[in-house]
């Protein structure tokens, strides 16, 4: 009995370091995993492209995705935003990247050029990484910007295609992205507010008659 209760700390002491060391070696373990199977899907999607052409990233939606549709002068155009990138405002809901860069970064393509920012002159190799469509402040059947709601950015890749900017090929080896984030919901709960405030207004006119 004394034996065991002489050995019984140096075999706690034992066993609690080496959880210890698994303890902290798990997550570096982990994470080694997550940059390998990141740089893995990398390689294969950069792969697939290689063999299957040059892939086309089309974008729908409002500022999550937004690189410069919104309007000039306004909003994601002036400063902070595109403080960290690209340094500037750049029409980006961001003071650095957004949704669209990442997803563009991860597929090896630049970024598409916004529709907006579509200039007269070279435009095969403007349209080469695609196009984005998304328009800060809109959303799908309503908007509280001026920008185009989804089914009109659709009506705008559908235009393209007819002029022939885009083959079925192009199509083929294309990826969309469309974000919703809530703008019908602000939308409507703007027009229940208006229409509150209209008929409080009213409402104290007829007691003050």
């Amino acid at each position: 009995m004394e034996k065991r209760q002489r050995f019984l700390p140096v075999s706690f002491l034992f066993f609690f370091f080496i959880t210890l060391a698994v303890w902290f070696a798990c997550p570096q373990i982990g994470a080694a995993d997550d940059h390998r199977t990141t740089a893995r899907a990398r390689r294969d999607a950069r792969e697939h492209h290689r063999h299957n052409g040059h892939v086309k990233l089309f974008v729908f939606g409002d500022s999550y995705v937004d690189t410069g549709n919104f309007e000039p002068n306004n909003g994601s155009w002036l400063p902070p935003f595109g403080r960290t990138f690209p340094g500037v405002p750049s029409g980006r809901f961001s003071d650095g990247r957004v949704l669209t860069d990442y997803i563009a970064d991860f597929l090896g393509i630049r970024t598409p050029i916004a529709y907006q920012q579509i200039r007269v002159g070279n435009i095969s190799e403007q349209l080469k990484s695609g196009v984005n469509f998304a328009c800060g402040g809109t959303g799908i059947v309503s908007a509280i910007s001026k920008g185009p709601i989804l089914g009109d950015q659709i009506g705008q890749l559908g235009q393209m295609i007819r002029h022939r900017f885009y083959n079925q090929t192009d199509l083929n080896n294309s990826i969309a992205i469309v974000a919703a984030s809530g703008n019908d919901y602000l939308y409507a709960t703007l027009q229940v507010f208006l229409l509150i405030i209209i008929i409080s207004n009213l409402v104290t006119r007829t007691n003050l008659i």
